[in-house]
């Protein structure tokens, strides 16, 4: 017997040379004391770049040019090998997130864009996992009334796959798949 998967879906996992990431985290630790971002952690509460003007693009902001290329570069690549031309117009918009203890973000998607993606500039072993959730979504109809009839989860039968966050970790998706990130 063969068993195929064919809806796949592709995600793009690497690791960023250390020296980008430490150039990068020094940058984003300036900018967070700057505004006084670790006067306002709060639990729960996600401090982001995104909430003060969506069309500020964090990295050109802070002049981040190390991530930035690294970025593209990655991008590209992964874009010839989903089959979109790699030399294709790119913008490239970033926020800065700083996820305390308990922050979570809500199933969501980024339509408008190829790719979707986070960097990890740091993490630790209480970080919230992102969750990519099934693109078929008529599937979870049966993932939800028919669950205790699963003897083991599978690649084939699981409604989300969960990557930790990894310190010079980039991971890039399509920019439709629903994603969130656990607490």
């Amino acid at each position: 017997m063969n068993i195929e998967k064919y809806f796949s879906v592709p995600v793009f996992l690497d690791s960023l040379p250390s020296s980008t990431i430490d150039n990068s985290l020094f940058i984003a630790q300036k900018y967070m004391k700057e505004h006084n971002w670790y006067q306002q952690i709060n639990k729960g509460v996600t401090l982001t770049t995104y909430y003060k003007d969506s069309r500020v693009n964090y990295l050109g902001q802070v002049q981040d040019e190390g991530l930035l290329i690294e970025v593209e570069r990655c991008s590209r690549k992964f874009l010839d090998e989903i089959g979109i031309i790699p030399s294709t117009d790119l913008v490239i918009e970033s926020w800065l997130n700083l996820n305390t203890k308990y922050t979570s973000h809500n199933n969501h998607e980024h339509f408008g864009s190829f790719l979707g993606g986070v960097v990890y500039l740091d993490s630790n072993d209480d970080c919230g996992d992102l969750v990519l959730w099934d693109p078929v979504k008529l599937r979870s109809q049966t993932y939800s009334f028919y669950n205790r009839a699963f003897t083991k989860f599978s690649k084939y039968n699981h409604q989300f796959t969960r990557i930790t966050p990894k310190k010079n970790r980039i991971v890039l998706f399509e920019s439709w798949l629903t994603h969130n990130v656990e607490p």
